[in-house]
């Protein structure tokens, strides 16, 4: 199952993936809310992993927000947001490419950025939980404040809307997440789209 809606009020956490040297990462998505956490991943609430391998994606006035940790250092993030905004309620494709420091964003097959995003040299590997720690919709209440507090996300907002097709690529594997094999999730509607135009 590669579709998962939310009401606001849940999230889903799946096994999270290293952004290496050479990968992507890309999702389809709709929702008409201004600001929300779309995904994150992080060793928040793990027993090992630095704090400073994170990166995440969110809603913040409609426009798309990416974060990507530093890599050592949790006080120093890389940040992006676009210009235009996506939270219209119909479905939009983000793609993101990671060339060693170099990142580069589509949304629906357009860049949307200027070359501008450089990661620090120590976020080459970013490093990922093996056990979860990929959150899509929102995260749990008990790690919200420590999001926040960090920067990791742009919005920590429930998202109401739709997932789905989230797919990571590298020079290793091509891995489509599957929804259906969550490690924990609260109050998610797990390969269905309940968006307007489908329900």
């Amino acid at each position: 199952l590669k579709t998962v809606s939310f009401n606001g009020k849940g999230h889903i956490e799946v096994k999270s993936q290293p952004l290496r040297k050479d990968s992507s990462f890309g999702f389809t998505f709709n929702s008409q809310q201004p600001d929300a956490l779309v995904a994150l991943s992080t060793f928040l609430g793990k027993p090992s992993g630095d704090l400073a391998d994170f990166y995440s994606v969110s809603l913040v006035g409609g426009r798309i927000a990416l974060v990507f940790g530093h890599g050592t250092d949790l006080s120093q993030v890389t940040s992006f947001i676009t210009e235009k905004t996506y939270n219209d309620g119909s479905h939009h494709t983000l793609f993101v490419i990671k060339r060693n420091r170099k990142i580069s964003v589509y949304v629906d097959d357009s860049r949307v950025d200027r070359g501008e995003i450089r990661l620090a040299k120590n976020a080459i590997e970013m490093k990922a939980p093996s056990h979860g720690g990929l959150f899509i919709g929102g995260v749990p209440s008990v790690i919200s404040s420590d999001i926040i507090n960090s920067k990791m996300a742009a919005s920590v907002e429930n998202l109401v809307g739709t997932i789905q097709d989230f797919a990571f690529i590298d020079e290793v594997s091509v891995r489509i997440v599957a929804m259906n094999e969550p490690v924990s999730f609260f109050n998610t509607a797990i390969g269905r789209d309940l968006s307007p135009t489908n329900v």
